[in-house]
């Protein structure tokens, strides 16, 4: 029997049951009749165990169940109680079979399809194994309600309303099971219902009428069903897992793509940042600390470029001695520098308009190619082939001489080199000076230009250059030894008539003198003399490869407030999202520990799921940007891929932990699971 005792029901002030008593029968269909609002579904609420808007001690044969702890007070409504109402949940994601073999495994039943073929054709229900919730009508929900409690074996079956939004032959249908699952089974079906049409099928009637409870006729009491308290663990299911994941799976998916493609963009960013930052140590080392560059600035500019400005004055023999007769300078070198101008003055004082300079013939190739001097490159000198060699993204040709930019070589439509591939072009030497009338905003004024002289050279290519080689001019750029230049400037000087004066020099000291004495000392000498440290003028050149490390950090800091704040966001539609989801079984009595269990499962699936996606994310955007050309290419490659791929993994895991500790935070606060 069903005792209740101190049964009282209320809400906000209002009493609609007054205290009393009442014994239930086993084995009995009971209907509840009253008016909305009398208390009825408060009173059903009362018997499932769960909150109600009332008071009462319900003791269940020998168990007084109201009394238990929750855990065993769950652990008896799902091995014993059912709810059934007109808008009753199911575990979404799964199939109407799923949901009778979840039903079954957390109650420790049988699950077969066996045993659940009988219990559909026991309910009346027609479907087969890969049937949709959606696809049943709302009085075959109620057959698959009443089918989930049969296989649960629950003792008591409580209806609230069940066949209200039915037609009568549904109706009956329902009634019938329910009658046949009492008689069969002993099972005890408690109905609360307005319609006066099914009193036929009830044993005993309740009234809720002027704040009490009437019966049709005097209680009885039957023979106890329930003897004990079924065991508190319960068996994770597999099935629950699989459900919780399809039912999350949308936000599940937005959040992980989320947070991968926010990896994926930190790490790549992080990977060029490393490489940049790389690159220029290896750059500050290939130039000397002690190496500098000394210009003759008549303009004051502050023009911090040594090139062949037309207001940077040349040095005279007597500069070039003074300046080598100051103490801690080592050596005194020209820059050499070989351009192409679409306009040049020649070494007889001619202004000449050409078409040949920087037409390149590749030795593969049967056409020439030819580039705008307006935007070509410039022929410059190296020291270091060993750093070269490190910087080239194509096979190193040993005997080869030359380097070319990535950018060139693209151009000139070299992928790779291969051996004895030659490249022939024309570019300006310079040979003197020619005196010239500009014109400013002071007046006319008097400056010296070079004069240059073609020549055709042709030289055997060693390596193609990454374009984040650092250069002065532009990215076109060919990369001869500083020898083989020199080499060629005295053999077009001995061809002509006057001398050429550099207007810029590379000094060399011995590391024992300062930069600010040596431009001190400069300044004694000729006023206009400036000192130029090349590698701290990088800074002003090449910005976004000097602060890298710092631009990374910056940017790292903007994702991961964005990700985090993602992953509130995400905390709380999952907060949400798990009100609904659990609200089937968690009313059937689920206990928290495999609702934590199904949790730390779904868990475990995104970080595999935001790993992978962000490993194999990150070396996508990478490889299309060293293919492409968009973004820097790369050097040193498996290096630069174990990290960018550590840090992925790092992140991601940082990322989803975080986003997961905050949705425990909320369990732990909410504890919407008791």
């Amino acid at each position: 029997m069903i005792k209740i005792t101190d049964l009282e029901i209320s809400f906000d002030g209002i009493t609609y049951i007054q205290k009393q008593d009442l014994c239930l029968p086993f084995g009995k269909m009971i209907g509840i009749y009253g008016e909305s609002g009398c208390g009825k579904t408060s009173f059903l609420n009362i018997l499932s165990l769960q909150e109600a808007s009332g008071t009462a001690k319900v003791k269940i044969n020998e168990v007084l169940c109201t009394e238990l702890p929750n855990d065993e007070k769950r652990a008896f409504r799902l091995a014993n109680i059912s709810y059934l109402t007109q808008t009753s949940q199911f575990t979404s994601g799964l199939t109407c079979f799923e949901v009778l073999k979840l039903a079954a495994e957390m109650t420790n039943n049988d699950n077969s399809i066996d045993s659940i073929g009988k219990i559909l054709e026991l309910v009346q229900l027609d479907i087969n194994e890969k049937t949709k919730l959606y696809e049943l009508s709302g009085g075959q929900r109620q057959l698959l309600l009443i089918a989930e409690a049969l296989i649960k074996k629950s003792k008591i079956i409580l209806c609230d309303e069940i066949t209200s939004s039915l037609d009568s032959q549904m109706s009956k249908q329902i009634m019938d099971v329910l009658k046949n699952t009492v008689e069969k089974n002993e099972t005890t079906v408690i109905m609360v219902t307005h319609d006066r049409t099914l009193n036929v099928y009830f044993d005993l009637v309740l009234n809720f009428q002027e704040k009490h409870i009437v019966t049709n006729q005097p209680m009885y009491i039957t023979d106890n069903k329930i003897t004990s308290i079924p065991p508190y663990k319960i068996k994770q299911s597999k099935l629950l897992n699989k459900a919780y994941f399809k039912a999350m799976r949308s936000t599940k998916l937005l959040f992980c793509i989320l947070i991968v493609i926010g990896i994926s963009l930190t790490s790549v960013g992080y990977k060029y940042a490393f490489q940049a930052t790389n690159h220029v140590k290896n750059l500050q080392n290939m130039i000397e600390r002690n190496q500098y560059y000394i210009i003759n600035d008549t303009s004051n500019t502050n023009n911090e470029q040594p090139e062949f400005s037309l207001y940077n004055l040349h040095f005279t023999d007597l500069d070039y001695q003074q300046i080598s007769s100051i103490h801690g300078i080592q050596d005194l070198q020209p820059l050499l520098m070989f351009q192409g101008l679409e306009r040049y003055t020649n070494s007889d004082g001619e202004l000449i308009d050409t078409e040949s300079c920087f037409i390149f013939h590749v030795s593969n190739q049967s056409k020439s190619i030819r580039i705008d001097p307006y935007f070509s490159p410039l022929v410059f000198s190296f020291k270091d082939k060993t750093y070269m060699d490190y910087q080239c993204s194509s096979k190193i040709n040993e005997n080869g001489e030359i380097y070319l930019s990535k950018s060139l070589a693209q151009k000139l439509g070299i992928e790779e080199v291969e051996g004895g591939l030659k490249l022939k072009f024309t570019t300006l030497i310079p040979t003197g000076l020619d005196k010239q009338i500009s014109h400013n905003l002071n007046g006319e004024i008097e400056i010296e230009t070079p004069k240059f002289v073609e020549k055709s050279l042709e030289y055997e290519i060693r390596g193609i250059l990454n374009n984040y080689y650092p250069q002065l001019i532009g990215n076109d750029n060919i990369y001869l030894p500083e020898e083989t230049m020199n080499a060629i400037f005295v053999e077009v000087q001995n061809n002509f008539n006057g001398d050429w004066l550099p207007n810029t020099y590379i000094v060399y000291t011995d590391g024992y003198i300062t930069e600010n004495e040596l431009a001190e000392k400069l300044t004694t000498i000729n006023p206009n003399f400036r000192l130029i440290d090349l590698s701290s003028n990088i800074g002003d050149i090449f910005k976004d490869l000097l602060a890298p490390e710092k631009i990374a950090q910056n940017y790292l800091v903007i994702i991961l407030s964005i990700v985090l704040l993602l992953s509130i966001v995400y905390s709380y539609m999952q907060y949400r999202s798990d009100l609904e989801f659990f609200k089937p079984v968690n009313a059937a009595g689920l206990n928290k520990g495999c609702m934590n269990k199904t949790l730390l499962y779904n868990i475990l699936i995104e970080i595999l799921i935001v790993i992978g996606g962000s490993l194999v994310f990150t070396n996508i955007i990478y490889q299309i940007g060293v293919k492409t050309n968009i973004l820097v290419n790369a050097s040193n490659a498996y290096n630069e891929w174990i990290f960018v791929n550590v840090l992925a993994i790092i992140l991601s895991i940082l990322m989803v932990v975080i986003s997961y500790i905050l949705s425990f935070v909320r369990l732990l606060i909410g504890n919407h699971y008791d």
